[in-house]
């Protein structure tokens, strides 16, 4: 991924083709509660594509969590990859470094935490695009 120097191992519970489908309803769930509408007759076509997911525990003793997430959007022409490498110490990370939680738990948590991270960062260069029209 461009936003990080961690390589994906394909070793995650994210390697399973069917993660595409719960992406798929995190994103249109974090959509709807910006208040946008799905219309797939629209002709306002936003594309995203997921190009890579992974979410990791790196380190011994001191114990980092990662959730990383890359997807590319398209949108009027305009072609953006979006990258997050969020970490428990990250200002918007749901858990903190001093949390107990399992591995599972934490994996889990941190790939939803990138995937956040991505479409937000999406939402605010859509409202800038919005803004100028």
């Amino acid at each position: 991924v461009q936003c990080s120097n961690i390589d994906f191992t394909n070793e995650s519970e994210f390697v399973s083709p069917n993660s595409i489908y719960k992406v798929s309803e995190y994103v249109e769930k974090l959509f709807k509660e910006t208040g946008a509408t799905i219309d797939s007759s629209s002709t306002d076509i936003i594309q995203i594509r997921l190009e890579g997911i992974d979410a990791r525990l790196i380190g011994f003793g001191n114990i980092r969590a990662h959730g990383l997430c890359q997807m590319k959007v398209m949108y009027h022409n305009i072609a953006k990859i979006y990258c997050v490498d969020i970490t428990d110490e990250h200002k918007n990370s749901p858990i903190s470094s001093n949390s107990f939680v399992t591995r599972k738990t934490a994996t889990r948590v941190f790939a939803s935490a990138a995937i956040r991270e991505v479409i937000e960062q999406f939402f605010v260069d859509l409202k800038s695009v919005n803004a100028s029209q």
